[in-house]
């Protein structure tokens, strides 16, 4: 395997650092950069990553480094054989959930410690960052997109305190985020400013960059070809309406009944469901011959989606919770492959593909951001298109205008809205 010169050079420029942090732009092979970092300090790799990517990490080792053994440690039979297995070029993978219960880690000594996704210890409350803390690595390699696509720095402390911050979160804090006290409830809260949230922005840059942190955006090094996105807008059904105007609605099916706001935005982008959308899917997927990448969030919305394509007699490939098979995408041309966004925005490559449809928006920036990258990204040869489908004067008007700030939408903007 030939490394691209990009990653050559982020490898070249962190040399000298056992502890480093990789942000990449999504496509740029953050995984290539980690493995070969991890496998030249030529120690036990223990790789923490989300579920959805364990068997990435294991198909990456076994293609690219042959000679490392792969153990997936959530199970109970390959975590024995790893800890008890001699050599030293071998590589333990597990999910953060699991990591924290597995109390087996704790005797590990002398290893290299690698964290994909490393945005999933922002809390440094929670118990898989407690956990992580607890490890007793030498060597420490950090890999996210999330600080190239979406400048978070209050979400950054507890992976810099790993890397070596000699500094508290509350000193953290007041010297690089824009945070003020307001109260709600009776309830004091800390709120990061939603207009300037940062500052002393160039001195964090110069001290993560001191403790080997690499940014790297796709458009600095890569010239990939043209993102095109294409806004299709459907009429919402009457039962968007009904439920919106008298906070019921019966489907038939099912009953949707207003009874709080969460549960309010959650039936309101389910109603966006509607035959003309699903028309639409039809009208966009007969227009190609090519592969096409559906992007959805719900359950309810797979089923409808699956129905369609089976009708079409095209070749369906999955990426969800409950799957992941990429048979069809990877042996047919014109396969549709159905991607749920919690399991497929991040950890995937579908390059061969070129087209996208976004069947209804995510409320996470970070899973709108990651999610273009599955198809634009290293090895794409093509003008990559975007469909987004948008109900007209629906919550998902309101729900891609947020994901355009590159920000969240939340229960807050709904109620407000």
């Amino acid at each position: 395997m030939t490394l691209y010169q990009h990653q050559k050079d982020v490898l070249q420029q962190t040399e000298k650092y056992n502890k480093v942090a990789y942000y990449l732009d999504m496509g740029l092979g953050k995984t290539y950069c980690g493995s070969y970092k991890a496998t030249s300090f030529n120690k036990p790799i223990l790789i923490i990553c989300p579920k959805s990517l364990i068997p990435q990490w294991i198909e990456h080792f076994n293609d690219v480094h042959t000679e490392w053994g792969t153990y997936d440690l959530t199970k109970k039979k390959r975590l024995d054989e790893f800890m008890g297995a001699e050599r030293i070029n071998k590589v333990g993978i597990i999910n953060y959930e699991s990591a924290w219960r597995k109390s087996e880690l704790l005797k590990l000594r002398d290893f290299t410690l690698m964290l994909d996704e490393s945005q999933a210890i922002a809390n440094n409350t929670s118990k898989q960052t407690k956990g992580v803390i607890k490890l007793k690595f030498d060597n420490l390699i950090l890999l996210s997109g999330t600080p190239c696509s979406n400048a978070r720095y209050d979400k950054l402390y507890t992976q810099l305190k790993l890397l070596g911050l000699h500094m508290n979160k509350r000193s953290y804090e007041d010297r690089y985020c824009n945070f003020f006290d307001m109260k709600k409830s009776g309830i004091k809260f800390r709120v990061l400013s939603k207009t300037n949230p940062y500052k002393n922005v160039d001195e964090l840059k110069q001290v993560m960059k001191d403790l080997g942190c690499v940014f790297m955006c796709t458009d600095e090094v890569l010239d990939l070809p043209e993102q095109r996105f294409i806004n299709v807008w459907v009429q919402p059904s009457k039962y968007y309406k009904t439920f919106i105007k008298d906070g019921y609605v019966d489907c038939g099916d099912t009953e949707y009944i207003s009874s709080s706001p969460a549960t309010d935005m959650l039936y309101a982008r389910q109603l966006c469901n509607s035959k003309e959308k699903l028309e639409m899917v039809r009208t966009l997927i007969e227009g190609t011959e090519d592969r096409v990448i559906i992007f959805y969030n719900f359950n309810c919305e797979l089923e409808l989606l699956q129905q369609l394509v089976q009708k079409l007699k095209r070749p369906i490939s999955y990426v969800n919770g409950n799957a992941k098979n990429l048979n069809c995408y990877n042996n047919n041309s014109d396969s549709v492959t159905l991607v749920q966004y919690q399991s497929g925005s991040s950890g995937v490559n579908l390059q061969k593909a070129s087209k996208m449809i976004y069947y209804s928006p995510p409320i996470k920036s970070d899973f709108f951001e990651q999610s273009k990258k599955r198809i634009h990204r290293i090895g794409q040869d093509n003008k990559c298109t975007y469909w987004k489908l948008i109900t007209n004067n629906s919550i998902e008007v309101n729900i891609y205008s947020t994901l355009a700030k590159k920000q969240d939408y939340n229960e807050e903007l709904f109620k407000h809205e």
